[in-house]
């Protein structure tokens, strides 16, 4: 489906040559630099163009972008994602990345399929002036969020950071995470201290295990690493 533009005129200009001579006036000709994330501004441009041609024009756009943004109409999915189609604006049209999109809407319960949610909300809306300008062959995916608690927030965010159909964990970096290696690491520690501290043991009824023991118990946990990038691999490759 085509997403008609539903705040042209009102948070930018309506017309293709009027909001490019705007974005272009807010971009600055400076080194950029590759960036996991950003925040920018959504409101109009007449109060946070300035801000938000700032923020872009520090970083290199890549071809595939995720939008994550607030939900102010309150319809739709309290976590929508838009799984296909293309946005219009007035400079051109910017396609959704159907696959990642449905990716990432399969990666926890939190997130939904659903377009409702986005056919006039403008949080998303204002972004695409700006990342048409400075790559006009990017594709996105576009998420709202109604409202979320912390823990949530963490596991919405915890989907989006970690996951990649087709890239091996050495491609997309052992360290990229940095927080889920930590609280991957920290739970590893605990469980050897409930096996290995004497005064843990007899509080969760267990005993020491033997060096083959724990060496055939890290080989089967591993079993799940192993089959996904397997499965990564046959997808590399068309199967």
């Amino acid at each position: 489906m085509l997403r008609r533009a539903c705040v042209a005129g009102q948070f930018y200009p309506g017309g293709a040559k009027e909001l490019q001579e705007e974005v272009r006036g807010f971009i600055k000709e400076e080194a950029r630099e590759k960036a996991t994330a950003l925040i920018a501004p959504h409101a109009g441009y007449i109060y946070s163009g300035s801000v938000a041609g700032a923020v872009y024009s520090a970083v290199d756009i890549p071809d595939d972008v995720v939008l994550l943004g607030p939900n102010h109409t309150g319809l739709g999915a309290r976590a929508s994602v838009m799984t296909e189609g293309e946005w219009e604006i007035p400079t051109g049209t910017v396609g959704i990345n159907t696959e990642l999109a449905g990716m990432i809407a399969g990666s926890t319960r939190l997130f939904s399929p659903d377009t409702s949610a986005h056919l006039n909300e403008h949080s998303l809306e204002v972004q695409l002036p700006f990342i048409h300008c400075l790559n006009r062959g990017a594709r996105f995916v576009p998420i709202t969020v109604m409202q979320a608690d912390l823990d949530e927030c963490i596991e919405m965010g915890n989907a989006l950071a970690t996951r990649s159909e087709r890239d091996t964990l050495w491609q997309i970096g052992l360290f990229s995470n940095k927080t889920m290696l930590g609280s991957v690491l920290l739970t590893f520690a605990l469980q050897m201290a409930t096996i290995y501290v004497p005064f843990l043991q007899p509080i969760f009824k267990t005993e020491a295990l033997t060096m083959s023991e724990l060496a055939l118990s890290l080989a089967l946990s591993s079993v799940v690493f192993f089959a996904v990038e397997v499965e990564k691999y046959f997808k590399r490759r068309g199967i």
